[in-house]
């Protein structure tokens, strides 16, 4: 029994030894995401006393949460097609979600893509989301973005929480 204890003690210790070496363990374990996140907040109001197109009614802002890509990487849309992760971005105010009455998120389309008999929408590049504000945030908002992050070599799930400041 001692040495079926030693034996497996032995086995632990070669395999944390392993996971310490330089690009063990997961991709991107250590590594930066390929996707940075910032946000504009825009007061929407008619210029001049001309009407905006579309009307602005009840809205009284709106804030832009640009996806920024690193070289080579792209996304799928919030509707993705046949295939992908869609990209959804959830505003949240002390803990509770921000309904339709609140808020209206506007995603991008994104390009469209065939392979077969297969359809996809792919967000490339710098790509924003459009976050339009029925009722003016008194505080900071908290923004839970999801989306899967490929490259030409693999594609893996990014899930991030970011902090939307309260609009000045």
């Amino acid at each position: 029994m001692k040495r079926v204890f030693h034996a497996l003690a032995c086995l632990c210790l070669l395999a944390a030894f392993f996971c310490t070496l330089p690009g063990a363990g997961p991709p991107f374990a250590a590594q930066a995401l390929p996707y940075r996140f910032h946000t504009e907040w825009y007061k929407l109001s008619a210029v001049d006393g001309r009407e905006l197109s579309p009307p602005v009614g009840e809205n009284c802002a709106m804030a832009v949460l640009w996806l920024l890509p690193e070289e080579g990487y792209y996304t799928y849309s919030h509707e993705p097609g046949d295939e992908g992760m869609p990209l959804k971005v959830t505003a949240l105010a002390e803990g509770t979600a921000l309904h339709a009455d609140i808020l209206e998120v506007q995603y991008p389309a994104g390009s469209e893509s065939r392979s077969g008999n297969s359809v996809t929408h792919h967000l490339h590049g710098k790509a924003p989301v459009f976050l339009i504000f029925k009722k003016c945030p008194d505080r900071a908002v908290t923004l839970k973005v999801s989306l899967l992050a490929c490259s030409a070599k693999h594609c893996f799930p990014v899930s991030e929480t970011l902090l939307l400041p309260a609009p000045p």
